[in-house]
């Protein structure tokens, strides 16, 4: 019979334990402004297409970013990928999505390279040389806090639809 009243208290102690947690992991979550959340539920797919120009010269985005290596491990994609070098960035999520997921940066990051307003792929923006970006055939000064629409003017062709067209230049 002591034993029985042990496990009870063990148990609810337990219990009390995980609501606790429970009430306390809810009450310090970041808080998300409405404006930020893009999807609540279900599946977003969403593409984008990315030029790079350095010095006059395209740069190819390589296939596979994402997909391979230790963050697209497990044989599971990150959520921006590419395929192949069309520079077609592919954005695949479930579940709520904000807009900090879908800034160029995070693609940038999976990517292993740097971007932003001062710096592409170690070229900085000094002794003359200029970084600017258009999104869509207009200028953009978002840089890497740019994020994908999905609902853009480059016409990819196939089942891809319009894309946002960005395009990115050093020189």
């Amino acid at each position: 019979m002591k034993t029985g009243k042990i496990i009870s208290w063990v148990v609810g102690i337990i219990v009390l334990a995980g609501v606790a947690w429970g009430v306390y992991a809810i009450a310090t979550s970041p808080k998300i402004a409405e404006g930020d959340i893009i999807n609540r539920t279900g599946e977003l797919h969403w593409h984008a297409h990315l030029s790079i120009v350095v010095d006059g010269k395209p740069v190819e985005i390589p296939t596979d970013i994402g997909v391979n290596g230790p963050m697209g491990a497990g044989g599971d994609p990150m959520a921006l990928h590419t395929h192949d070098t069309s520079g077609i960035i592919h954005a695949e999520f479930f579940g709520m999505v904000t807009k900090d997921q879908l800034r160029l940066k995070e693609f940038f990051k999976i990517w292993g390279k740097d971007f932003s307003k001062d710096s592409i792929m170690g070229h900085t923006a000094t002794d003359g040389h200029t970084i600017t970006m258009t999104v869509n055939g207009e200028p953009n000064t978002d840089f890497e806090n740019y994020a994908i629409t999905g609902q853009g003017t480059y016409d990819s062709g196939g089942d891809l639809g319009k894309v946002d067209d960005i395009v990115i230049t050093y020189k």
